[in-house]
């Protein structure tokens, strides 16, 4: 059995507006989130055996408004990327997934003290990730007991795509 995990991405700081990304900014985020993951995926492939797993790793990015468009678009290509070779790798007994990591704390935040920290409010479980959550979620879709899964996104982003009513601390009374 092979598995292949895909941590390929990156994202820079995004323009105020849509309108202000030009096509270089496209390109690049586009080549390294999507092209990226789709030369590890056919260089693996043709080598891995039945039983095997790709694992990719995305971003909530790619299931609502959190970021930049390119980088986001990119990411969203991947949900529907690992739907299509599920589908088409199935047959071959090889399982694809996705994890959609929300904010992680990484080496990309070292020169912004503090800064995820702040962003733990968006989350209802009160923190943001460690990279040690993702490597968990991964660790499971490559292992046997995730044998009967292929074709999930699976989020990693402690609530925050369930939404904020953690927000609120009183909801409005709606009784008549």
């Amino acid at each position: 059995m092979d598995d292949l995990v895909c941590t390929a991405g990156g994202d820079k700081d995004s323009p105020p507006s849509f309108l202000d990304e030009t096509d270089d900014d496209w390109r690049r985020l586009v080549e390294l989130n999507l092209y990226g993951v789709v030369r590890c995926i056919r260089a693996a492939v043709p080598r891995m055996t039945a039983g095997g797993a790709i694992a990719l790793v995305g971003s909530v990015n790619g299931l609502a408004a959190w970021g930049g468009a390119p980088y986001s678009a990119a990411k969203a290509g991947l949900v529907n990327l690992t739907q299509q070779l599920a589908a088409e790798f199935g047959p071959r007994g090889i399982r694809v997934n996705l994890v959609a990591p929300g904010t992680i704390r990484t080496r990309v935040w070292d020169d912004q003290p503090g800064r995820p920290d702040q962003m733990s409010v968006l989350y209802p479980l009160g923190r943001i990730g460690e990279p040690a959550d993702v490597a968990n979620a991964l660790a499971f879709l490559c292992s046997p007991d995730a044998s009967w899964i292929t074709g999930v996104t699976l989020p990693v982003d402690g609530g925050a795509s369930a939404g904020p009513r953690h927000l609120f601390t009183r909801l409005p009374d709606r009784t008549p």
